[in-house]
């Protein structure tokens, strides 16, 4: 590592050392050698790894910042040459500064399981949110995933495949493209595979969505090698309860609105928008009075938060909320 071991001295610690990665990895223009280099550096420490970790949870930060400094900023560390005296530092330094604001809204502390090592490279990493927890993660090859409340997944990254096990809750997957290592999506019995492409998995008890963004995925609804797999495109949602499975198309934007801490509701009982606000908060919802339950109600809500759902329903509903011990109860409002 000649020129590039050069370049990655004059960075003097790991989160300089993270940023000048993060930037290679954003220009998706890395040689072969330099991504040994990088795998290499990854292994080397502990304190590289959680660096890369913090660097890359924040990175898609600039994409949402709206902030025209940043911007320009991630614009001109594109452009250089891997020289990273002139903007290595200004960009290290940028993500520190979006992590006070980052912890503010919740990002989950993420363990790394295991580190290979350099003749055998095999990266096996826990990430899981808690109730009301919203998180951001980009894994080593690239590829950008953004957990949902009550969220558990573990991914393994080896030279020859990426596979990840999504144990519960919802994640989005914008995959780097690796046309040597397929990304796999393993919920209970079932497997999504894709190249390049941006999808959203939920699995809740033996339920399956699969809303595909952008690319082409595969779905084997049964993982089984004897059952067809199923090829979505973009604006198609995959649900599959027990054996049987459908295909339908949706509306995208609305299926993720969950990374902005929101959920659209399109006439559903109160019992059913309760159950599903309750995926997202630490304080759960109760409907006593089955008559409540029955009510019908629409509108886009904010997740996480029981008491604004209820004042914005009360507004509507015959209902008013009531705080108890096990959470906030939903009843019907005395004359």
């Amino acid at each position: 590592m000649t020129g590039l071991g050069n370049n990655l001295g004059a960075a003097h610690t790991a989160l300089d050392e993270a940023a000048f990665w993060r930037v290679r990895h954003d220009r998706d223009d890395m040689t072969a050698a330099e991504r040994a280099a990088f795998d290499r550096w990854l292994a080397a420490s502990p304190a590289n790894e959680t660096a890369w970790q913090a660097t890359s949870a924040l990175w898609g930060i600039f994409d949402d910042a709206g902030d025209p400094h940043l911007e320009a900023m991630r614009a001109a560390a594109r452009k250089a040459r891997p020289t990273p005296r002139v903007w290595l530092r200004p960009v290290a330094a940028a993500l520190a500064l979006v992590a006070v604001p980052a912890a503010i809204i919740g990002f989950a502390d993420f363990r790394t399981a295991g580190v290979g090592n350099v003749d055998r490279i095999t990266r096996h990493i826990q990430y899981e949110t808690q109730l009301g927890e919203r998180a951001t993660a980009m894994l080593a090859d690239g590829t950008m995933v953004t957990l949902d409340s009550g969220t558990a997944l573990e991914v393994r990254l080896e030279r020859t495949s990426r596979r990840v096990q999504l144990r519960r809750g919802q994640a989005l997957f914008e995959v780097a493209k690796d046309k040597h290592r397929p990304f796999v999506v393993q919920a209970g019995r079932s497997a999504i595979t894709a190249l390049g492409t941006v999808f959203n998995v939920k699995v809740a008890s033996t339920n399956l969505h699969v809303v595909l963004v952008e690319g082409r995925v595969a779905v084997n609804a049964t993982a089984s090698a004897r059952s067809a797999a199923v090829v979505l495109t973009p604006g198609q949602e995959l649900l599959a309860t027990g054996g049987l499975v459908r295909v339908r198309a949706i509306d995208a934007a609305a299926a993720l609105l969950w990374r902005k801490g929101l959920i659209e509701l399109d006439r559903v009982t109160l019992t059913d928008a309760v159950s599903r606000l309750n995926e997202a908060s630490a304080r759960p919802l109760r409907i006593v009075d089955p008559s409540v339950g029955t009510m019908r109600v629409s509108g886009v809500y904010r997740t996480g938060s029981p008491e604004g759902f209820v004042a914005a329903i009360a507004q509507i509903l015959p209902v008013a909320g009531r705080n108890t011990r096990d959470g906030l109860l939903i009843e019907r409002r005395k004359k």
